[in-house]
């Protein structure tokens, strides 16, 4: 009995290890930073970067979004750009109170990558990302703590999207909470 105590208690620490392992550790404040943008700016140190954003008024919870098409720009535009454009077809960003919770990256066709596991292997090396993605029918999600990073190939272009879990679960609870009033307050 002993010995099957001492061996179930060593198969567990072995489990433990390698789940840790293979399991994202970085905290949100390690979240990459992507030409400059990172979580958690506000409105305005983006606007910093990319001065002719327009950013929407924020909705009833908070949430605003803007998009950016650098490939329609004119170079006399983009010589205002304090944001590295180069290879970067078009931007997307979303907002809860002010601060950016969603940076959406579609890549320009000029480089091509002949598979998802070439393109998150760059990923992992350029940003600093540990390599424990987990497969999707078509992408890669790497799951860390209060973050996202995910990544797919659309013929043969980068896509990339980093999200901020904790304020996407408040922008739910909010839509939630305001469904649920709704029921509440209905009088038939």
């Amino acid at each position: 009995m002993r010995h099957f105590l001492l061996a179930s208690a060593l198969i567990l620490s072995c489990n433990l290890i390698s789940y840790s392992q293979n399991k994202c550790e970085l905290k949100i404040g390690q979240a990459p930073e992507l030409r400059g943008l990172r979580l958690g700016m506000n409105t305005e140190q983006v606007r910093t970067l990319i001065p002719l954003l327009d950013i929407r008024p924020p909705d009833e919870f908070g949430f605003a979004h803007a998009a950016f098409f650098f490939d329609r720009m004119l170079d006399a535009g983009r010589s205002r750009l304090k944001f590295n454009s180069k290879d970067i077809s078009n931007i997307s960003l979303q907002f809860l109170d002010g601060k950016l919770i969603y940076i959406g990256i579609v890549y320009a066709d000029s480089i091509k990558w002949d598979s998802l596991e070439e393109y998150i292997a760059r990923l992992n090396s350029s940003l600093n990302l540990p390599a424990v993605w987990e497969s999707g029918s078509f992408d890669k999600t790497l799951r860390c703590d209060g973050f996202q990073v995910n990544a797919f190939l659309a013929g043969g272009t980068g896509t990339l999207s980093l999200h901020d879990t904790t304020a996407e679960q408040l922008l739910a609870t909010r839509k939630m909470e305001k469904k649920d009033n709704q029921k509440q307050t209905f009088r038939p």
